[in-house]
């Protein structure tokens, strides 16, 4: 991947703005609907947006009035949703994700020149928000270097303080750790390091792994989540309660597992890898075990894509035991919590108009998740 050019960033950055014309704000109100603001419920409500924000919530009467007036009886208003694990490479990808009702991803390995680029978009109308790790923290050969694209690495002359310091000096959002075995990979001192780098400079740190072994290691160290599941093993009820007791959360990334052990089945590798049942039972296990569960999806890997594979990922959670309440809190509320987003993921007076409306009720039946009629970011209609 060839990098950017200084000229091709500033003229993103000058015609961006261009596509964040703000259209009509007139007050909008949407009467007698079900409210779901990202952690509980409120059915019968009304709620107005006005000048890109939720500026009212109370309950219906018909005596409320505004300009534009959306009957709400029979749907279910949701928060924008939030995929927490996603890698993305041009602008397109952030209008597929928008027009899903996704309106916040999060980058978890890209290129240190697609940040200002990508980020560029993050008041257009049409383009998902985009929050990104930058490059993640990796060794020569290890896992993130084999994609084509500038990676730079913890090496002889790079330690992994500086790798981090520079993460931190180049617009990152928080730090990801790239702990996979199966490639060189980065040791537990270098783990440790890049932590507390990242949380001496109020940044979070997040870790990729495949094994049961090293989530167990990592739990007992001061990193805030897992970017994705083991697949390896099957845990027993103590090596659940270790890694509970860690308090980190997991992106379990249920969709893109289930395509890796399909992708190993046909290569006859079965032995060394869970079953898709044994995967979601061991995600129903960290959620009776008390871990916050959020939902990623990991594309473009396996064919993924940046929209409505999320809301798969949304009902796979309830295939492992979560209520629809609980998944949908997976892209909404525990999402914002756990990366400390301050206003992604909810609907709540003063925050922004960042919302789904869905014909029917997903907190029934999730698949209704999928029945959308109308995104907003900011109180605009994402086309």
């Amino acid at each position: 991947m060839k990098p950017y050019s200084l000229h091709s960033i500033l003229f993103f950055l000058l015609f961006v703005p261009l596509l964040s014309i703000a259209q009509s704000s007139d007050p909008i109100l949407i009467q007698a609907v079900r409210l779901f603001d990202g952690e509980s419920v409120k059915d019968n409500m009304d709620v107005f947006f006005e000048n890109g924000k939720v500026v009212r919530i109370v309950p219906h009467s018909p005596e409320h009035k505004a300009n534009q007036v959306i009957d709400g009886r029979g749907k279910t208003l949701i928060p924008g949703l939030i995929n927490a694990h996603v890698h993305i490479w041009f602008p397109m990808h952030l209008q597929e994700a928008a027009r899903a009702g996704v309106l916040t991803v999060m980058d978890m390995h890209s290129s240190s020149y697609s940040i200002p680029i990508l980020k560029a978009f993050q008041d257009s109308t049409h383009y998902a928000s985009y929050l990104s790790a930058g490059p993640g923290a990796t060794v020569p050969g290890g896992h993130g270097t084999q994609f084509g694209m500038p990676t730079p690495t913890i090496d002889s002359t790079k330690s992994a303080k500086s790798f981090t310091l520079d993460r931190v000096e180049g617009g990152s959002d928080y730090i990801k750790i790239l702990r996979e075995p199966s490639r060189p990979t980065i040791n537990f001192s270098q783990i440790d390091t890049v932590i507390a780098t990242a949380h001496e400079n109020d940044k979070l740190a997040v870790a990729h792994i495949s094994r049961k072994k090293d989530a167990i290691q990592l739990a007992s160290s001061d990193l805030d989540g897992f970017v994705h599941i083991w697949f390896d093993q099957v845990s027993t009820a103590e090596e659940i309660d270790t890694i509970a007791k860690g308090e980190q959360f997991m992106v379990p990334t249920i969709i893109t597992n289930k395509r890796v052990l399909d992708y190993f089945k046909t290569q006859g590798r079965t032995a060394s890898s869970l079953n898709f049942e044994e995967l979601k039972a061991e995600v129903q296990k960290l959620h009776e075990a008390g871990i916050t569960l959020v939902a990623g999806t990991d594309p473009p890997n396996f064919n993924i894509n940046y929209g409505t594979d999320l809301l798969t990922e949304i009902e796979l959670f309830v295939e492992c035991g979560l209520s629809p309440l609980e998944a949908l809190r997976t892209a909404t509320g525990n999402a914002a919590k756990s990366f400390r987003l301050k206003e992604a993921g909810r609907l709540k007076e003063k925050g922004p108009a960042n919302a789904v409306l869905i014909q029917g009720n997903p907190l029934e039946d999730i698949k209704a998740i999928r029945n959308i009629e109308k995104v907003w970011k900011n109180g605009q209609l994402v086309k």
